[in-house]
């Protein structure tokens, strides 16, 4: 029996979505890089995780770290959302593709019960890049430490990458007592002479966030980013300026 106008419509609709199906372009390592493929979805974004389910620790400084194909220098968010009402949050971290294709969030997870289930997005630019759920776990001692033992900044390279606009935010954390006032410069090494200066207050978990303006710099332009404490020198790192259209 031959058949009917409607069977082959169905299937000829199944032959297209077959054929347009996407390929992965970006991946999310939150703890094994090479933890095979666990979540995919139509951006052609890939999440990677250890085990069945994703898990992050009731924890300050818990870090997400991925790779994706957009360019480097582009911005993009990663946002956990509680699934359960009975405890509710959202936290978002921006990041920025370093030119290895990495990016790394760190999110302070330290009064979210463990078993409170969540959903983690990654974004660029308004567009939802990939999703996936996860529970939050008790703090074992994979957990990092409430309290840094050193100073450092959440740049995903080095050397960092901004891009020449203003309000760049920079993220760190430093081992200085909660409350404590750090004095952050960044001044030019090459191209474009510049001396930009801010400061930025010690947080409860040592983490540290600033803002800073290289709007109007010329791309390519070096430079090196010191922060300070009591006029003590806690780390150096060097950067450079990219285009403003980056991201």
């Amino acid at each position: 029996m031959l058949p009917s106008k409607r069977q082959l419509i169905v299937i000829g609709l199944v032959a297209i979505l077959l054929c347009t199906g996407s390929v992965s372009a970006a991946t999310l390592n939150v703890a094994d890089p090479s933890a095979p493929d666990t979540d995919e979805n139509r951006s052609g974004t890939t999440l990677h995780f250890d085990g069945e389910q994703l898990t992050l620790p009731s924890a300050a400084g818990v870090t997400i770290v991925g790779t994706t194909s957009l360019s480097p220098g582009t911005d993009v968010s990663v946002r956990i959302r509680s699934s359960a009402s009975a405890h509710p949050f959202l936290i978002t971290d921006s990041t920025t593709v370093d030119r290895t294709g990495r990016f790394r969030a760190v999110v302070d997870l330290s009064e979210v019960p463990a078993g409170t289930n969540f959903s983690i997005v990654v974004h660029h630019d308004g567009t939802q890049l990939v999703e996936t759920r996860g529970t939050v776990i008790d703090c074992t001692t994979a957990c990092p430490d409430n309290q840094p033992t050193e100073t450092r900044l959440f740049a995903s390279e080095d050397p960092m990458m901004v891009k020449a606009a203003p309000g760049i935010a920079l993220d760190g954390i430093a081992n200085v007592s909660p409350g404590s006032t750090l004095s952050i410069q960044a001044q030019s090494s090459s191209g474009t002479p510049f001396i930009k200066s801010t400061t930025a207050t010690v947080s409860q978990n040592g983490r540290f966030r600033t803002v800073l303006d290289f709007g109007g710099l010329s791309p390519g332009t070096e430079f090196t980013l010191t922060v300070r404490y009591n006029n003590s020198t806690l780390i150096e790192q060097s950067g450079v300026v990219l285009t403003s259209s980056h991201g």
